[in-house]
């Protein structure tokens, strides 16, 4: 920032536990206050300041003692509208600091009672900390004011005062351009700050979703290997079945041959008597009913106790390839969801979408209307001109090739040069983009 040695130098200190901890240039503080640069390091607190106003020689001359909250984004709170620059123009005297008694405002020498509470008490003595800090930051010039010597008189006098009033205007023009392209660098190092904050964001985003990934990845092969266990389980269950079948029929088989040779064996008894022929078959045939009830329940038992067991493992298989799909939606969700989950993230950390579009310059984009400026960029710089969409990208083709766009009869386009017209809203199509003589012929006809 560069300055002449008869200006005053405006800056904003804040102190921290240790002294000074943030250095601002008035307009900075401006920049606060419109909420375009919010400081995410102090959301949902309150910190104490000092406006202060200093010479070429460092030294302070009006000094405002105040206190400023901020939101949960990092920016000042609304409600806070504290006129510093009225208020270091008290006249309150506070300690000579090396250039006269300061103009001072704090709590205890406030000249308007209803900015009272905003104000804080300093130690007022010159020799006190708070004031010792503050020299002492200006003297280490941070935030890189400079002072030019005044050579205004020494060159108006001699002159008369139309080339000392050339002169003059020459020397404002020159530290004006010297002071925007000072706040011109300021500006290119926040963007660039921004950028490094939202690639950032962009590689934790990659890695996230990488992670995610590869979560999503082992669940499913640990899914896919325990349905294959089941599979294999379910395939021995119905090769152990298939053998109790078999061994049912075996056993059948044996009862059959045991009743053949019963039946051969009462034969070879019929010479007895027909008495004890019957209890021998009587006998006979409750043994076999016995062993054949015996084995059967047996079987049986087992068979069901089989049949219980398959049936889980086709209810635990069923259950996996559920959890299978449930895994797959929730990935396709999550790959559906993680550019706007992004977006909303930067925006809660208070990371700011700034584009430059010709006639608007650089526009602040808040999360809410990114969807909309993302579907059509022209519409939603038109708006923000404050002029229909035909018109801007009529004036847009007039920016880029400043021509007259009227043609003859033969087709072929004028294209005499025209001043080019910065601003939308001052661009008429059909007027703006013609020569004088086109313009003035257009004019004619539309009066016939």
């Amino acid at each position: 920032m560069f300055l002449l040695d008869t200006e005053k130098a405006q800056a904003v200190l804040f102190f921290g536990r240790e002294g000074i901890s943030k250095e601002l240039l008035y307009p900075e503080l401006e920049a606060l206050l419109d909420g375009f640069v919010p400081l995410v390091e102090w959301a949902n607190t309150k910190q104490r300041g000092v406006y202060v106003e200093f010479n070429h020689q460092f030294i302070v001359t009006a000094a405002v003692f105040f206190t400023i909250g901020f939101d949960a984004r990092g920016a000042i709170e609304s409600g806070w509208n504290l006129p510093l620059q009225d208020l270091a123009r008290t006249t309150t005297k506070g300690p000579d600091l090396g250039a006269g008694p300061i103009r001072i405002a704090c709590a205890s020498q406030c000249p308007i009672a209803y900015f009272k509470d905003w104000l804080w008490d300093p130690d007022l003595n010159a020799e006190g900390p708070h004031f010792k800090q503050i020299l002492r930051s200006l003297k280490r010039n941070r935030l890189g004011v400079h002072f030019s010597p005044s050579r205004k008189a020494e060159a108006v006098s001699g002159l008369s005062a139309e080339e000392a009033q050339r002169l003059e205007l020459h020397l404002s023009q020159q530290f004006s351009k010297q002071y925007e392209a000072a706040l011109r660098e300021q500006m290119t190092q926040l963007l660039e700050s921004q950028r490094q904050r939202i690639a950032s964001m962009m590689s934790d985003k990659d890695q996230a979703m990488q992670s995610l990934r590869s979560e999503y990845e082992q669940r499913l092969e640990a899914l896919h290997k325990r349905l294959e266990e089941s599979d294999a389980k379910r395939q021995v269950l119905e090769g152990s079945n298939q053998e109790l079948r078999q061994t049912i029929e075996g056993q059948q088989q044996k009862i059959e041959g045991l009743r053949d040779y019963y039946e051969h064996k009462l034969q070879r008894v019929q010479g007895t008597s027909s008495e004890t022929l019957d209890a021998v078959r009587a006998r006979l045939d409750a043994e076999i009913q016995n062993k054949v009830r015996t084995a059967t329940a047996e079987l049986n038992e087992l068979l069901k106790i089989k049949e219980l067991e398959l049936q889980y493992h086709k209810e635990h298989q069923e259950q996996l390839q559920q959890e299978i799909q449930r895994l797959r939606r929730e990935h396709q969700m999550s790959l559906a969801n993680s550019g706007d989950l992004l977006l909303e993230r930067m925006s809660q950390k208070g990371v700011n979408f700034v584009t430059y579009q010709p006639g608007a310059g650089h526009i602040t984009i808040p999360y809410s209307e990114m969807s909309l400026f993302l579907e059509n960029p022209p519409a939603f710089t038109a708006a923000y001109c404050g002029v229909s969409e035909a018109q801007y990208l009529a004036w847009l083709k007039h920016y880029q090739t400043p021509v007259c766009c009227a043609t003859d009869e033969q087709g072929e386009m004028c294209c005499a040069n025209l001043t080019r017209i910065t601003n939308p809203a001052e661009f008429t199509p059909g007027e703006s983009d013609l020569c004088d003589l086109h313009r003035r012929n257009q004019r004619k006809l539309k009066a016939i």
